[in-house]
């Protein structure tokens, strides 16, 4: 099967998967239910024959088993009978039929009411012997298997369509899983870029205004460094958008990784930017134990966090790498900004989540955060601080001998 590169190609192969699967069950039932039925009523039609070839060759009314019948027509017409004999039966039909089939006698159905007989004529030495066998518990049995039968088919077809469904998202999952990025990374990238893209070619236009205007050089620096800091901030961007595309961080595979210094290289390259804005940017990083992950990606889970400090806080960012007893290590990134409003807090790990009173935005940084935590087998909260917030991630500490 060709893998689906829309999402109607993916809702077709879906159905194709369950279609087959409902009709491939079906067939299933329906082949052995008819063969169980085409045996059932070959063997009860074998017994019956018996029964009644049984019946004829006494050739005589008396002792006829219950649910059966006899009669008995000599050559002058003498008739004696045993049981009940349907009045649909006819002596002299019986005789052309037994006539025409020779020794082997020739087979019918008569009917009495509700009640069915299968019936055997046979003509000896001018003697006409007739006898019927009572098939009608047979039929009856024949009815409730059928019943059965389609009751049974239309429960395999309910059953197998809701398997089919389940086989089908199982085995297009993947393909299902691999589009919703697609798509998500379509509309990040889409979202995100719109404005920087915007931005990034005012600047650029305006810096080749001036130029072909004769501006003196050192009246364009600042707008050349706008644009530089344009680019930058997209690459960025455009760097958050590709690892939430192609998120690798798995607690499955990856090393052991030393968080605290982690921490430490996160801060030591965020000095400079701190100090720009005016910012005191501290680590406190006790000895804790190793955990289990991708560093780059923790790396990553770091830095957004401390980013979006340095972005909001107004004097102060701490960063405190601790234990939590024996089997939790705890990152804390606090600042004194603004804070965030209790409405805010719940959806700060939502990807663009921007607030409706304020408009302050959180792009792609927490999310990426969150998802990190997430494949990590940790968890991440924010908590209001009286002045500012604080983000603490909690990771399962690994022992080196595991």
């Amino acid at each position: 099967m060709t893998v689906p590169s829309s999402r109607g190609e993916l809702l077709r192969a879906r159905r194709l998967i369950a279609v087959q699967a409902l009709v491939g069950v079906l067939g299933g039932v329906v082949v052995a239910g008819l063969t169980t039925v085409m045996v059932v009523l070959w063997a009860q039609r074998q017994e019956a024959g018996r029964q009644v070839d049984t019946v004829v060759a006494t050739r005589s009314t008396s002792g006829a088993p219950a649910g059966s019948w006899v009669v008995v027509q000599g050559p002058g017409g003498r008739r004696e009978t045993s049981g009940e004999v349907p009045a649909s039966v006819n002596l002299a039909r019986q005789r052309a039929k037994a006539t025409e089939a020779g020794s082997g006698g020739g087979s019918g159905e008569a009917y009495a009411g509700e009640r069915e007989y299968l019936t055997r004529a046979v003509l000896r030495d001018g003697t006409l012997v007739v006898a019927g066998v009572d098939v009608s518990a047979q039929e009856d049995e024949r009815n409730r298997l059928l019943a059965g039968f389609l009751g049974a088919t239309v429960l395999a077809g309910a059953v197998a369509a809701l398997l089919g469904s389940r086989l089908a998202r199982r085995a297009v999952g993947s393909w299902d899983e691999a589009l919703a990025r697609q798509e998500r990374f379509v509309s990040d990238a889409s979202h995100e870029l719109r404005t920087p893209l915007s931005r990034l070619a005012l600047r650029a236009r305006l810096l080749g205004d001036g130029l072909r205007a004769g501006t003196p050089r050192e009246a364009l620096v600042d707008d050349a460094r706008l644009l530089s800091e344009e680019a930058t901030v997209m690459g960025d961007l455009v760097d958050d958008l590709l690892y939430a595309a192609s998120l690798d961080a798995r607690p499955d595979v990856g090393e052991l990784v030393d968080i605290g210094d982690v921490a430490r290289e996160v801060v030591e390259l965020e000095r400079v930017r701190a100090a720009d804005r005016g910012v005191r940017l501290s680590l406190r990083a006790l000895a804790v134990p190793a955990v289990w992950g991708v560093e780059g990606a923790l790396r990553r889970a770091v830095g957004a966090l401390v980013d979006n400090a340095l972005r909001h806080a107004e004097h102060e960012v701490a960063v405190v790498v601790e234990p939590e007893g024996s089997q939790t290590v705890r990152v804390r990134v606090s600042d004194d900004g603004p804070g965030i409003p209790a409405e805010q807090a719940q959806h700060l790990f939502d990807r663009f989540y921007r607030g409706a009173h304020d408009g302050r935005g959180f792009g792609l940084g927490l999310a990426l955060v969150r998802d990190v935590v997430d494949n990590h087998g940790g968890s991440v909260v924010v908590e209001p601080l009286t002045r500012g917030s604080c983000f603490t991630v909690d990771l399962p500490a690994r022992d080196a001998r595991d």
